[in-house]
C-alpha cells in the first residue's frame, strides 16, 4: 500500500474481508507497524515533515476505525475471551522525545495516547488495544 488515508483503510479492509468472509474467518488481531522516520533538528523541521506526522497520526486512527468495527462483529472467543486485540508498534519516543526527534516523537506520542484511550473504550467490549512499552536503551 502506497498511502494510508481513510479510504485505503477501507479498502484493505474491504479487499481482506472479501477473501476471508465471515463467520468461517475471523479477525481477531491488527498490526499498525507504520512509521513517520522524520530524524532532523528541531529548526530544521519543515511544515511537509509535520504534515507528515499528523498524516501517519490520521493513519492510526483510520486503521483503528475499520480494525474496532470489525471486531466489534467478531464472538467473544470461548479460549481467550477477546474479540479482537489492535497492536501499534512503538519506540521509545512514544514515551520520551530527545534531540532530532521532535516529529517523530510526535507522532507516537499520539498513538500511544490513541492506543490507551482505544483500550478504556472498548476493552469492557473485549476488544484490546496496545503500544507495548519500549524498553530503554542507554
Amino acid at each position: 500500500m502506497e498511502a494510508y488515508t481513510t479510504q485505503d483503510m477501507t479498502t484493505a479492509r474491504s479487499a481482506i474481508r472479501a477473501k476471508y468472509r465471515a463467520p468461517e474467518y475471523a479477525v481477531g488481531a491488527a498490526i499498525f507497524n507504520v512509521g513517520n522516520e522524520i530524524f532532523k533538528p528541531f529548526l530544521e523541521i519543515t511544515p511537509n515533515d509535520v504534515q507528515q506526522s499528523l498524516q501517519y497520526i490520521e493513519a492510526a486512527f483510520a486503521f483503528s476505525r475499520e480494525a474496532v468495527s470489525t471486531f466489534k462483529g467478531n464472538e467473544v472467543s470461548e479460549s481467550t475471551g477477546a474479540r479482537g486485540t489492535l497492536i501499534f508498534t512503538g519506540a521509545t519516543s512514544s514515551v520520551r522525545g530527545n534531540r532530532t526527534t521532535s516529529a517523530f516523537a510526535a507522532g507516537k506520542h499520539a498513538i500511544r495516547a490513541l492506543s490507551q484511550s482505544l483500550n478504556k473504550e472498548f476493552g469492557k467490549q473485549n476488544i484490546h488495544a496496545s503500544l507495548p512499552f519500549p524498553r530503554y536503551v542507554g
